[in-house]
Parts: C-alpha cells; sequence; structure tokens
C-alpha cells in the first residue's frame, strides 16, 4: 500500500482526497450494499437498420444500442458503471457497492483465503471488518492500529500501523506485536509484505528519514535481519514489495545536491544487504506502487513529470519489458496499484485539479489499458481511491470521502467490487 495514500490517521486526513462516482442502483444506506441493476439496452437489438425517407441507412450514434465502428461499446443507457458509458467506451462493470456505516475512513483491504474481503481502517478508534463476497458485512473488530495490511496463504492476519507490526489467527487471534521503536526511532511503516517464513517491512526512521527494511520471522516476530539505507539522503518511501530473492522498495530520494530522484531499492531477501537504491528515471516523478506479477517479474507504478500514470514491467533480471504513460483528459495522481492473477493490474488514485474524482484504471500484463472508471462525486466532497485487491475473477476497489473543513472533515468509505471480464 502507498504511503502517499494512507499509514495513520494524520496521513488519512491529508491524502484522502476522491469520491465514489454515480453510485449504481438506490444510493446504498449505512452500512448497505447496493448490487448492481439489471440494465435493459434500449436501443435496437437485431433486425433491419433504420432508413432514411430515401432508403439511405441512418447514421449510428452513441446510445442506440448498435456498436457502430467508431465505438467500442454501445448498451443503449449512459449508466456509466455497467461496463459501457455515455460516450460508448469502456468502463468497469459495478457488481456492488459497500458504505461501512457510520464516520469510517479506510487504510487497506486484502483477500483472505476463505474469499472474505478484509479492510482496515477506523471509525471511532482502529478496526478490521469482513465483508462477504456478495458485500455484505460479517463482522467489526477493533485491532491495536490500522495502516499497511497483509494476509498469507495460512490465512495469518498482518497489519503495520504507525511503527508497530501486529499479527493475527484468522480468527484474529493476537500471535505477536513488534514496536522497532524499542530500539531506535522508527516512523511509519511505509510497506508490508509476507513471503515463506518471512514477514518483511519497510519504514522510515524519524530522525533523519533513512529508510529501514526488517524481515521478521513469521512464527514469532522476531527480527531475522534489518538494513538501513546510506545516511546523507533523504528518502521518501511508498511501498514495498517481495519478488523471487529480493526486496523492492519504491519512492523517492535527494542527495545532498538536493536534486530529487526516482527510487527503486533492492534489498537480497536472506541477508537483508543492499544491492542498489536509485533508479534513473528522466521520465518519473515518483514511483507509488510495487507489486509481483507473473513468474518472477516487478511491475511498479508512478505519477509521470505530467502527471500521468506510467507503469512500468521488470524481467527477473531486472531489464525492462516495457513501460506505459497514460495519458488523461485530466491530470491523474496514483496512489496504490495491485495485480490480479490473470496479469491485470489496477492502478487507483484521483484526479486533478479541483474536481478530484477518483478512478482506477485495468490494464492487462502486457501493459495495454483496458478500462478507466471516474467516481464523480458532489461538489463539495473530496476524497480519494486508496485501496485495491484482486479475487479470482473481479476487482475490489476503496476509497474514502470527505467533506466540510480539513481540519474537521466528515467521513465516509466506500468500497466497490468490479467484474473482469475477458
Amino acid at each position: 500500500m502507498s504511503h502517499a495514500a494512507h499509514h495513520a490517521p494524520l496521513a488519512f486526513l491529508v491524502h484522502l482526497a476522491c469520491i465514489p462516482s454515480i453510485v449504481v442502483g438506490d444510493a446504498p444506506q449505512d452500512g448497505s450494499t447496493t448490487p448492481a441493476p439489471d440494465l435493459t439496452t434500449s436501443g435496437a437489438t437485431g433486425g433491419d437498420a433504420p432508413t432514411t425517407t430515401t432508403g439511405e441507412p441512418v447514421p449510428g450514434v452513441c446510445g442506440d444500442g448498435v456498436i457502430n465502428l467508431d465505438e467500442v461499446c454501445d448498451d443503449g443507457n449512459d449508466e456509466p458503471n455497467d461496463g459501457c458509458d455515455e460516450a460508448c467506451t469502456r468502463t468497469g462493470r459495478v457488481v456492488w457497492t459497500f458504505e461501512p456505516a457510520g464516520s469510517f475512513a479506510i487504510a487497506d483491504i486484502a483477500f483472505a483465503p476463505n474469499g472474505l474481503l478484509l479492510i482496515v481502517g477506523f471509525d471511532d478508534e482502529p478496526r478490521l471488518l469482513a465483508l462477504s463476497p456478495d458485500g455484505e458485512e460479517l463482522w467489526r473488530k477493533p485491532v491495536p492500529g490500522a495502516g499497511e495490511l497483509a494476509v498469507d496463504p495460512a490465512g495469518r492476519i498482518f497489519i503495520g500501523s504507525g511503527e508497530f507490526i501486529h499479527a493475527f489467527s484468522p480468527d484474529l487471534k493476537v500471535l505477536w506485536s513488534v514496536d522497532p521503536e524499542e530500539e531506535i526511532e522508527i516512523g511509519l511503516v511505509v510497506g508490508l509484505d509476507v513471503r515463506g517464513d518471512g514477514v518483511y517491512a519497510g519504514s522510515l526512521e524519524s530522525a533523519d528519514q533513512r529508510l529501514v527494511v526488517r524481515r521478521h520471522d513469521i512464527a514469532t516476530g522476531a527480527v531475522v535481519w534489518e538494513t538501513r539505507t546510506p545516511q546523507g539522503s533523504t528518502i521518501l518511501a511508498e511501498d514495498m514489495a517481495v519478488v523471487g530473492d529480493r526486496a523492492f522498495v519504491v519512492g523517492r530520494l535527494k542527495h545532498a545536491d538536493l536534486v530529487e530522484r526516482s527510487m527503486l531499492a533492492i534489498f537480497d531477501r536472506e541477508s537483508g544487504a543492499l544491492l542498489s537504491l536509485e533508479l534513473d528515471d528522466p521520465v518519473l516523478r515518483s514511483w507509488v506502487s510495487a507489486a509481483a506479477i507473473g513468474d518472477g517479474d516487478l511491475v511498479i507504478a508512478g505519477a509521470g513529470l505530467d502527471a500521468d500514470v506510467a507503469l512500468r514491467r521488470f524481467d527477473p533480471a531486472l531489464e525492462e519489458r516495457w513501460t506505459i504513460l497514460t495519458v488523461d483528459d485530466l491530470a491523474t495522481t496514483p496512489a496504490h496499484m495491485a495485480v490480479g492473477p490473470n496479469e491485470h493490474i489496477a492502478v487507483v488514485g484521483r484526479f486533478w485539479p479541483e474536481e478530484r474524482p477518483a478512478h482506477v484504471h485495468l490494464y492487462d500484463g502486457a501493459g495495454a489499458p483496458l478500462w478507466l472508471s471516474k467516481f464523480e462525486h458532489a461538489q463539495d466532497e473530496r476524497g480519494n481511491a486508496v485501496a485495491a485487491a484482486f479475487g479470482a475473477d473481479f476487482l475490489a476497489v476503496a476509497g474514502n470521502v470527505h467533506s466540510g473543513p480539513d481540519h474537521a472533515p466528515l467521513m465516509r468509505a466506500w468500497i466497490r467490487r468490479f467484474a473482469i471480464d475477458e
């Protein structure tokens, strides 16, 4: 999960900046799930095409239910969340929308092996929620903190909150908690990943903004190794991913010359040795998210110099496979990326400037864009899409909305399930 999107209550209030779009169906009530309606095509579905009085075919228009040569789709309506929007371009198909009851801010989401969608966030205190595959809230339980969320194949749950890391059994019994600040002043956990018998966490030292990466024993939480980046560089780390025999942390850094550079810190997974720190990248101002994809590949997402969505995929030898820059009608600010089992890539975030609707871009494993969904919002609301996670054949996206003054915003959250249609 991107550090820029969320890590602690203060980070939420700074970075919550977008809103859900027109909700499919009726507006959801507190703690309710809104299923997608059965949207019937109102245009022509077959038979002879309409003609003019001279017998010539009438030129097709978007919304007539007939897919013309210049249209990707045409379902005969202007509903933007059914897979085809009012401009006859492909969008995400929303299956259901859920809004947690009361004032709530989401930090992260993850799927458990049993199919439940886990949501960590805040109401009056940190909470962990579980949703059924149909979008029904099954339970809501207090936890010590909210932030980065990871679930291993055995169903164990790990939360990085502030400087703490907490481990729980699948039934939410505490297994262990680790506070690195007992040893040295550590700031926020900015990345968390679980692979094999290790829990990997990236944090920032509060004193001089050095990056600290630790591997913890998954059973006890004991520190197996700990590595710090060299002094003299100011680092803003955003996200972490463990791929193959290496751990990667993305973000940006400044040396003594104060020139801002892209960062791709690479650590040996077994020894913790720092293998590389800087990424020579003239087209990106910052990478904000990283994930494993395919057979040992790495994909990273960020914001280009023109505020476009940028994706880059590396092979196991860290040779670049491809780089994609997406130009939108509004400038985009990515917050988080997720990779699905069929190599689908989802990038979520918000648009600039003041309108700031949330967005989700979906790409295939070759970087080809599949669709873009925008979540419009009321004029007096602001928010952000902050998290995404894939199931077997669907995508869950979560976001936060706030209205009112910045010093005392009214908070609400939303989760949407998208169908992934080939």
